[in-house]
Parts: structure tokens; C-alpha cells; sequence
């Protein structure tokens, strides 16, 4: 009796063990969630190819982007053209601040600000009529009157004012950094009539991936 005593003082009954609980489960979860949502978000978003293209910058330290140009894409820079003239010019009737609206607008469609060359040659303009700056160009959207540096005989053509403007491309020429696109655009005035003049249009990235025209070269059609 008393070695079955000893025995069951030197090998108490062992208690079973209490399993650890995982208090991070719950967040691991949550966070998987998250992140699985952001990227499902990211892929749909209509600018997915413009972060796609910021990722690449990135990567490579500053090397330029390489997304190619789709036809949705010259579209969708040809739309955002034609409602910015649209815009300046309804500001205009509207006696608000049209021209910081033309500079936005030269801002975000034009290879100025991201330090590109840009070659324009406007429809109504003579002297002169190829406008290598950015200045001459400002002058020209939204006239003599407004322009930091004006040219003369500018009148303004943005704020005629237009109440429309689409295109007709008749061909985009895709090349690996580059779209050219030339047809005919019509620019609708107040009293309903149409306006049509040609145009050649040439569009690259920037070191951001968003698109930006570097030529514009638009003329009145000839008459035989």
C-alpha cells in the first residue's frame, strides 16, 4: 500500500494540456481579405493599364514605360480633347476663369509639362502658324486678351464657343511608342452647325503612363 502511495505521488495524473488559442487567426483572415479585395478592385479599375504602366516606371528606375497604345485608348484621349474644348468654352460664356481651364486642359493632354516636345500646328492660325511653345499654344485656345505671352491675331478658338466636337478617325497607325491617328473632326456651334476640319493627331506616354499628345495638326479641307 504505501509503494502504491509513493508511486502515485511521484507520477501525479497528468492534466490534459489546454490548446493555445490563436488569437491572430481572425486578423490573418481579415488582412487576406483586404488584400484579395484590392486587387480584384485594381484589375477592374479603368486606370489599371495607368498604375500597370507606374509599376513598370518604378521597377526600372525611371526607364520609360512601355504599355502599349490601344485604339481605346486614343478614344478615350480624343473624347477627353474634344469635351476640354467643349469646357473652356461654356466656362467662358458662363464669364468664369476660362483660361485656367485651357491650362488644365494643355496640362493634362499635351507632352509640355512632362517635358516632351510638341509639335502644333492649329487650324486658324497664320503668323505663326506653326507653334513650337507652349505659350503660343495657350494663346491660341484661348486668345490674344488672356495669353501670359499672346500672339496677335489670335482670337481664341476655344471659346468660339463650341457646344461639341467628335472625331472620324479614318486610320490609327500603331507603332510600338506611338498612334498616330488622322481623319476629320466636326465642332458643333451654338446655332446647331457643323464645323468640319482634318486633323493629324500623334500621341505618346509620359513617364507617368498617361497618354499626351505630341503633334496636332489640324487644317480647313481645300476647296477646288
Amino acid at each position: 500500500m504505501h509503494d502504491c502511495a509513493r508511486r502515485r505521488r511521484q507520477n501525479p495524473a497528468r492534466r490534459p494540456r489546454t490548446q493555445p488559442t490563436n488569437t491572430m487567426a481572425p486578423v490573418k483572415v481579415k488582412l487576406v481579405i483586404l488584400l484579395l479585395t484590392a486587387v480584384s478592385s485594381d484589375a477592374l479599375s479603368p486606370l489599371a493599364p495607368v498604375r500597370a504602366a507606374k509599376r513598370v516606371f518604378l521597377r526600372r528606375g525611371g526607364a520609360a514605360p512601355t504599355l502599349p497604345i490601344s485604339s481605346q485608348d486614343v478614344a478615350d484621349a480624343q473624347r477627353a480633347w474634344g469635351d476640354g474644348i467643349v469646357e473652356i468654352g461654356r466656362i467662358y460664356t458662363a464669364k468664369g476663369d476660362y483660361k485656367a481651364e485651357a491650362v488644365k486642359v494643355l496640362g493634362d493632354l499635351y507632352g509640355w509639362d512632362s517635358k516632351m516636345d510638341v509639335l502644333f500646328k492649329p487650324t486658324k492660325a497664320a503668323n505663326p502658324a506653326i507653334r513650337l511653345d507652349y505659350d503660343e499654344a495657350l494663346s491660341y485656345f484661348v486668345g490674344a486678351d488672356s495669353a501670359d505671352k499672346p500672339v496677335a491675331e489670335d482670337k481664341g478658338f476655344a471659346i468660339a464657343p463650341w457646344t461639341a466636337v467628335r472625331f472620324d478617325n479614318k486610320k490609327t497607325l500603331f507603332l510600338s511608342d506611338s498612334a498616330t491617328a488622322m481623319g476629320e473632326y466636326y465642332f458643333t456651334g451654338l446655332d446647331g452647325s457643323e464645323t468640319k476640319v482634318e486633323y493629324t493627331f500623334q500621341y505618346r506616354r509620359a513617364a507617368d503612363g498617361s497618354l499626351k499628345i505630341v503633334v496636332h495638326h489640324s487644317s480647313v479641307p481645300f476647296a477646288a
